[in-house]
């Protein structure tokens, strides 16, 4: 593979004069007519770990899966702040998700302008993915990326948690190298136990995983309204009683607390990137009661709202 380095003129990233988050890795900042920002990385012997806090500008769309594939295999992002989509398929990109991305394969990412795109990803070298993914569970190469689409929903909350001890690492070498050794086969053992143990579940027909994927995505594009069970009854074209267990089948939770953990995920994100009232945070993802609202918010983040803004 060929010298990240080069991978950085290309962006036209500028290295930065104060350096960011671990003194290991190397602190980058542009600014230019689509983006601007800064932007941080750690090569290890096989995987890199990046940090992107990027302003978009512009509507910014990202297809150089191809130009990476020189440098890299894989990438697993987890989304702090966004506001995008992603076309192969179709799915909305928001907080506290993971994007993964498959540099062998073609994919189109479209960011949206006055928008954060604030993130931490682990990006996997071919060596790591073939030594633990291919070898270990004895899985044609084609099918290493099926690992980590599958269970991106079910692993967002451990995923979360290495994040934000990458965000807080201040280790020097040869500290950093250990510790970040341990993050990336945390965050690969993570996705791999994750994708043993939904093989073990019983197997849920495609037909059925295609109709919860269609409610899963008019809930997305829907969350802030109140959603009628009838409704997605029709959209899976499925009983009630079938619709709820097989949607908790697949994503290991209801569809109430599927909706909440969404409309709390955008709350989260216009909170740290608005001035936004927190009244009218909470109508605008569909919660007319500030109170229910904010004990929502304690429970699935852990802090009240308006802690959360005091320490943005």
């Amino acid at each position: 593979m060929k010298n990240f380095d080069d991978l950085i003129k290309k962006f036209r990233l500028q290295l930065a004069e104060t350096p960011l988050y671990s003194p290991a890795g190397k602190t980058f900042s542009c600014n230019n007519s689509e983006y601007s920002g800064t932007y941080w990385i750690y090569e290890g012997k096989d995987f890199y770990i990046d940090i992107h806090n990027m302003y978009i500008k512009e509507d910014y769309v990202f297809n150089e899966s191809e130009f990476l594939s020189n440098y890299l295999s894989l990438i697993s992002n987890y989304i702090i702040s966004c506001n995008g989509e992603w076309d192969t398929p179709y799915q909305n990109i928001g907080p506290n998700t993971i994007l993964i991305m498959d540099v062998f394969r073609e994919n189109n990412y479209i960011f949206h302008k006055n928008s954060i795109f604030y993130g931490v990803s682990l990006k996997f070298k071919e060596n790591m993915l073939k030594k633990y993914v291919v070898e270990s569970l004895q899985l044609k190469r084609n099918n290493v990326s099926h690992v980590f689409l599958s269970t991106r929903d079910t692993i967002t909350e451990p995923i979360k948690k290495l994040a934000n001890k990458i965000l807080n690492c201040t280790m020097e070498k040869p500290a950093a190298d250990l510790f970040f050794e341990g993050i990336a086969k945390e965050w690969l053992s993570i996705t791999i136990n994750a994708f043993l143990k939904s093989k073990n579940k019983k197997s849920v027909p495609l037909s059925d995983k295609k109709a919860i994927e269609k409610v899963c995505l008019y809930i997305n594009d829907h969350y802030s309204m109140k959603i009628p069970q009838s409704l997605l009854e029709k959209i899976a074209m499925m009983s009630g009683t079938k619709l709820k267990s097989t949607f908790k089948k697949i994503h290991n939770m209801s569809i109430t607390e599927y909706t909440q953990r969404k409309r709390i995920n955008f709350a989260e994100n216009l909170l740290m990137t608005s001035d936004i009232d927190i009244k009218n945070i909470a109508k605008a993802v569909g919660y007319s009661s500030p109170g229910r609202f904010s004990a929502l918010y304690k429970r699935y983040k852990g802090q009240s709202p308006k802690d959360a803004r005091k320490n943005k």
